[in-house]
């Protein structure tokens, strides 16, 4: 996640690659890997607002997911927060070029005060699933999870609400390389 406004919003996701952990690594151009880097996500939303980001990515048999958080404004102008789903094909080895926009996985109540979600699929259950905060840095913070059968379409899940501390914010999943959990 990063942007060009020193006001740290009109975010976009940019990407690069490596053969390994230290590097070196290749930013996406925008045509290949190398040179000077282009998002291979492109907010065009409301410029004062966050736009996008915090990116999630899993891959499952041939396609790559990519989930990121799409902060923007509505049509009148109320505030939005939804997490994104692309997706490409991982034979592809230029895939950004071939970004699919696949729609609105979770679109999330503003009012909750929620976090950007992290996703990740769990072999044992064949599903994908997603977590983020809502009442964020608050007293009474929580963690929300959804799931899903496609990747595509998320549903609410059931979390439970203990022995979490208050003001948490910025929750996430750890997984393996491709976005995997056992």
């Amino acid at each position: 996640t990063s942007t060009e406004n020193s006001g740290g919003i009109e975010n976009n996701v940019f990407v690069a690659r490596s053969t390994s952990p230290t590097g070196p690594f290749d930013k996406w151009n925008g045509s290949g890997w190398g040179g000077n880097p282009v998002p291979f996500i492109t907010y065009n939303g409301n410029p004062t607002t966050y736009g996008a980001g915090e990116p999630s990515l899993v891959v499952l048999g041939n396609t790559l997911y990519i989930y990121y958080t799409w902060a923007d404004e509505d049509s009148s102008g109320s505030p939005i927060l939804q997490t994104r789903v692309s997706t490409a094909s991982t034979t592809d080895p230029n895939w950004p070029a071939s970004l699919t926009y696949q729609g609105i996985a979770i679109n999330k109540r503003v009012d909750q005060g929620p976090d950007s979600s992290d996703v990740k699929y769990v072999d044992a259950y064949g599903k994908f699933i997603a977590v983020n905060t809502i009442q964020r840095f608050g007293p009474k913070a929580y963690i929300q999870m959804w799931e899903s059968n496609d990747g595509i379409h998320f549903s609410p899940s059931n979390l439970g609400r203990d022995n979490l501390l208050p003001y948490l914010h910025n929750d996430g999943i750890s997984g393996d390389g491709s976005g995997h959990i056992d």
